[in-house]
């Protein structure tokens, strides 16, 4: 049986989106998910999400593309920052052509966010995963808890010391 997918007419988000700041570099994000993702919900791949403007246009238009995780380090050196990590065993059933032009859907979904933002004007932002981890619907006030996506989430967080010190160890460490 197929996991029904929450549309943003019918369901919105409830409580607090949860973020996690990851202590590690832009470029070490890549390696971090391949490293950290739990294998119960494997395959994992990335929706990259981008804005660009219509031509003839004043308007913007929402590219969404999946991409592997190891595609992860190109995609950003092309100026993408915005990600949602997805399970395909959680949500196999997502058609990215039938998405509006936002990205609440995936958002509503379970996927978990994932920024990455470039070096700009001297400021750099640390790498985040955001989370919703609770829907509500519109009209009967039911309640769905993304129980195995807040999971994943909490699994990262708690695996990015380990894997810091274990990249740290590894640099220090002499050939």
């Amino acid at each position: 049986m197929k996991k029904p997918l929450y549309s943003t007419k019918e369901w919105r988000r409830h409580g607090v989106t949860k973020e996690c700041q990851l202590s590690i570099k832009a470029s070490g994000v890549q390696d971090f998910l391949l490293s950290c993702l739990p294998e119960d919900f494997k395959l994992y791949s990335l929706i990259s999400s981008y804005y660009t403007k219509l031509k003839n246009s004043s308007e913007y238009f929402n590219v969404l593309r999946e991409i592997r995780l190891d595609d992860l380090n190109h995609e950003y050196s092309e100026g993408v920052s915005q990600y949602f990590i997805r399970s395909k065993k959680l949500t196999p059933n997502i058609s990215l052509e039938a998405i509006d032009n936002s990205n609440e859907f995936l958002v509503l979904n379970g996927l978990i966010s994932l920024q990455v933002f470039k070096y700009f004007r001297g400021v750099t932002v640390s790498p985040t995963l955001l989370i919703v981890d609770s829907i509500i619907n519109r009209q009967s006030k039911s309640k769905v808890f993304h129980k195995k996506y807040y999971q994943i989430s909490e699994t990262l967080k708690e695996l990015l010391p380990i894997y810091s010190m274990k990249r740290l160890k590894a640099r220090d460490t002499p050939v």
